[in-house]
């Protein structure tokens, strides 16, 4: 799993990746970002999902390895043109499902965070 951010002007794009080895209903893929405590920047935690409006864009796509017939679903979750804030961290989760069934995973190692050092507009 991995959590990056894309930069323009002022803003980032949030964008979420991660893998599972089942199709999933692209509505319920979502992202769950909390706020570590002791950082500034915004009050969370907020649940990203794709409604239709731009906001958050959500994107699956496969790739089946020729030799042992298994299928690979690559998940991406973008939330877009946000806000940075200086020398905060946030922490995240994600999600996919089928049907009533879901599966919720937490990214472990360097992706556990994200950390604002230096947004755009303090360069």
């Amino acid at each position: 799993m991995v959590g990056f951010l894309i930069p323009y002007s002022d803003t980032f794009d949030w964008v979420f990746t991660w893998e599972t080895n089942f199709w999933t209903e692209p509505a319920k893929d979502e992202v769950e970002i909390f706020y570590d405590s002791g950082s500034g920047g915004e009050s969370m935690p907020v649940t990203l999902k794709d409604t239709g409006t731009g906001e958050v864009v959500t994107t699956i796509t496969y790739q089946m390895d020729s030799s042992t017939q298994e299928v690979t679903y690559f998940h991406e979750v973008r939330w877009v043109a946000r806000d940075c804030y200086d020398d905060c961290t946030y922490t995240y989760e994600v999600q996919s499902g089928l049907g009533t069934i879901t599966e919720s995973y937490a990214p472990s190692g360097r992706n556990t965070k994200i950390v604002f050092d230096d947004c755009p507009q303090s360069l």
